[in-house]
């Protein structure tokens, strides 16, 4: 049974070791996107980041084996290979930069994600998408392409005039018509694709 936190990560600031961390990122991006992972791992331990750094500086081994274990943990929670590779990454440099030596990481914790084919995305899984992304750009696009079921190419050159007018009436926004000929980010015309939309995910 997957059981992770993923409540707010204002919480681990409180800890100096965690704000040593995050004085390394420059990026509010990457601070959130670090924060997440660490949240987890803190969520699947039920210790605190300074108590982690303690065990691990005393047993470095032990630890690299907790995490690696959180590794396949997250697999059991729905968590694709490069998500689990990002956050295990992310876990290892927070003990990194508190001085902490773990192990060589895992060649297969480094290999590119495969796809299932023919498999749709579930309800739950297209919110985490939207919860963790850092802009609210990105959340939108998520949003759309999920409801819509348009193409990246159509996604990319929709833009704001062109459903304006049926968003301000408040209609369905997932109905809402776009011009036939849309232009990709190069410019070239887009004739064969149209961006007219009426779809919704199960």
């Amino acid at each position: 049974m997957c059981v992770l936190a993923r409540n707010s990560y204002g919480g681990l600031m409180g800890f100096s070791s965690v704000c040593r961390w995050l004085n390394n990122f420059d990026r509010e991006a990457s601070k959130r996107n670090n924060l997440y992972a660490l949240n987890l791992f803190v969520g699947y331990t039920k210790k605190s980041p300074d108590v982690l750094v303690g065990e691990a500086k005393a047993d470095p081994e032990a630890m690299e084996d907790r995490l690696k274990e959180f590794y396949h943990y997250l697999k059991g929670c729905g968590y694709a290979a490069k998500s689990r590779t990002a956050i295990y990454g992310a876990v290892r440099s927070f003990f990194s930069w508190n001085n902490v030596k773990l192990g060589r990481r895992p060649r297969g914790f480094g290999k590119g994600v495969t796809y299932e084919a023919r498999r749709l995305l579930k309800r739950t899984e297209i919110a985490r998408m939207v919860d963790v992304s850092p802009s609210l750009r990105d959340k939108a696009v998520i949003a759309v392409a999920a409801w819509s079921g348009q193409r990246e190419g159509v996604l990319r050159a929709l833009r704001w005039g062109m459903v304006r007018r049926q968003i301000e009436r408040g209609d369905d926004i997932a109905r809402a018509r776009a011009r036939d000929n849309l232009k990709r980010d190069k410019g070239k015309p887009n004739k064969r694709r149209k961006s007219s939309t009426n779809h919704n995910p199960n």
